[in-house]
């Protein structure tokens, strides 16, 4: 699979490769962000958020060391820029906020 900017009209970006480089250079607002794993988890398993300078805005770690595990985050973020530098294991849903300008 590759990341899927597409899905839902575009409302859900679907993330499963990690990234140094931006997959979005324009503005971008996050109404929810979900870290799913399905399978295989470990304590080390981490993913990272980051603005299109790279600089880390949202951060999540297993920390329980679960196999199966999902974490959403409701805060919203907003970014001129997007990358996903780290993305350990699982799968990312990004839900965008397509309404504001």
């Amino acid at each position: 699979m590759a990341n899927d900017l597409t899905r839902n009209e575009g409302n859900v970006w679907v993330i499963d490769t990690a990234s140094a480089t931006n997959i979005a250079t324009d503005k971008v607002r996050i109404e929810l962000v979900r870290w799913v794993v399905t399978a295989a988890g470990v304590a080390t398993d981490n993913v990272q958020i980051a603005n299109g300078e790279g600089d880390v805005v949202w951060e999540s770690v297993n920390d329980l060391g679960s196999a199966q595990f999902q974490h959403e985050s409701g805060a919203p973020l907003y970014l001129h820029g997007l990358r996903v530098p780290v993305l350990d294991r699982g799968i990312l849903y990004l839900y965008l906020d397509l309404n504001r300008s």
